[in-house]
């Protein structure tokens, strides 16, 4: 892996974004609303443009549409907004009136492979709206048990992983995309000390959950069968970093972590600026990469172009080469997913009958 191009941003980071093509990186602010989109040209960082206001409270989440050139971002106390990804002007905006007792805004988001569909988790409610994009209308608000504050589709099945942050505590669970509901399966994962960050290996075999002090900082499942498969406390000899870093579910997760092409590895933030890969095989620090002045905040990866980009608690974004991606054969795809929906029966019958075909086993 070799380091390409460095971008000073001049303030902590909380989040960066690949666009689709991999010619955009989207950086995100940890500490106002005031955000920029690079050009990426020739291993080159560019500046393109900035937008948000700064005197308002910073973005939580970004997405941009798999096929249209627009970016979606949330925030508290804001409606979703709808930008031109190339130009940053603001186009429309989305959301539903937030009710008296709950806090407005939305606090993640996601699109479906299609871009037809927009989930976004309600800012500290119970709700996930799901909006049908070409109209920009709310097709159906879901409400589960407690603030789901954290969302990540499965890159091949119609499947979504979620947080639940119910009495002090923090679980995965996972819901099933109906074209009028979403439907909870009987499968969680618990015990998480806080809101995770999810996020879901290339060929979707791997779900990896970075969680909070003082609990481990990565966990690691295997897909379909759920099974843990690693557990990472970090780098022991570096205190867990301040504010706004540290977990918090009235601050939501300013960390990212990313897969290696082959799903072999996880990239993770280290605390005194390294990135940390992790193999999944043996649960041990395969490589240490220092990068940054500072704590790690976010990595994320491109596979397609063969990019990673990471952004530090110093302002710096780097970044890398690194392999690219092989493809993953449909019938593995299919028998992940399948196996997974037949033994994850729904806690609830689907809406229609016809819906249970799709969780019979192979």
């Amino acid at each position: 892996m070799d380091l390409t191009a460095c971008y000073s941003f001049g303030g902590p980071i909380a989040k960066v974004f690949f666009s689709p093509r991999g010619n955009q990186l989207l950086i995100l602010a940890a500490d106002k609303n005031h955000n920029a989109v690079l050009t990426l040209q020739d291993q080159e960082l560019i500046p393109a443009y900035t937008f948000g206001n700064p005197s308002d409270p910073r973005l939580f989440d970004a997405a941009f549409h798999p096929s249209l050139p627009l970016l979606a971002t949330a925030g508290a106390e804001r409606m979703i907004e709808i930008h031109d990804s190339a130009t940053g002007q603001k186009l429309r905006e989305l959301g539903t009136p937030p009710a008296a007792d709950t806090q407005p805004g939305y606090t993640s988001l996601a699109f479906d492979a299609r871009g037809e569909r927009l989930f976004a988790a309600r800012w500290g409610s119970e709700g996930t709206d799901v909006f049908n994009f070409s109209d920009g209308r709310l097709a159906f608000t879901y409400w589960g048990r407690g603030s789901m504050d954290t969302l990540a589709l499965h890159p091949e099945a119609q499947l979504m992983a979620n947080t639940l942050f119910e009495q002090g505590a923090c679980a995965v669970r996972f819901l099933h995309l109906d074209r009028e509901n979403l439907v909870p399966l009987n499968v969680e994962l618990e015990n998480f000390m806080d809101t995770p960050h999810l996020a879901w290996s290339p060929d979707g075999a791997y779900l990896a959950a970075l969680g909070g002090f003082p609990g481990p900082e990565v966990c690691v499942f295997r897909f379909p069968e759920c099974e843990q498969v690693l557990e990472w406390y970090g780098e022991d000899d570096v205190p867990p970093p301040a504010q706004p870093w540290t977990l918090s579910h009235h601050t939501p997760l300013v960390a990212q972590q990313a897969f290696s092409a082959d799903g072999t590895t996880l990239w993770c933030p280290g605390a005194s600026g390294n990135l940390v890969a992790v193999d999944l095989g043996s649960g041990q620090v395969a490589r240490r990469v220092p990068a940054h002045r500072e704590a790690v905040c976010a990595i994320q990866a491109h596979h397609a172009s063969g990019r990673m980009a990471s952004a530090g608690r110093d302002g710096r974004v780097c970044l890398w080469k690194t392999p690219k991606n092989e493809p993953v054969t449909a019938d593995l795809k299919a028998s992940r997913t399948q196996g997974f929906l037949a033994r994850a029966r729904p806690t609830t019958p689907f809406p229609r009958q016809e819906d249970l075909a799709v969780i019979e086993a192979p």
